[in-house]
């Protein structure tokens, strides 16, 4: 998977209210983007509008995280397709995603690096 500036258009919906999703690419694939300034979180919360959104979508539902932001750690992308149905949750007034350190993903590193993880090989 290469990431080419310009050749994915993301449709920005952050500052829209009951979509569930920060994002779409071609209105095909809901993206859900969760920013942390250190390292990789254990979990994360989606709201019941994200959570809707997820399991409507399946496996054109993204769940993306961008962690080490802060000065001092490695930022990195990770990337989950249907992580619903990849991850395990629990429901919690929102609905907590955990195993991100553990699930399936696709990971990019601030050197251009691609790695793609999975329980197995973490």
């Amino acid at each position: 998977m290469a990431f080419e500036e310009g050749a994915l258009k993301l449709d920005d919906f952050q500052q829209t209210r009951g979509v569930g999703a920060d994002g779409a690419l071609e209105w095909k694939r809901f993206v859900e983007m969760k920013a942390v300034g250190r390292e990789m979180p254990s979990q994360v919360s989606l709201t019941e509008m994200e959570f809707r959104r997820a399991q409507e979508q399946k496996g054109h539902y993204l769940l993306v995280i961008v962690s080490g932001l802060e000065e001092g750690f490695q930022t990195q992308i990770t990337v989950f397709a249907d992580p619903l149905n990849s991850l395990p949750w629990v429901p919690r007034g929102s609905v907590s995603i955990g195993g991100l350190t553990l699930g399936p993903a696709v990971i990019l590193k601030e050197s251009g690096e691609e790695t793609l993880a999975s329980s197995a090989s973490v």
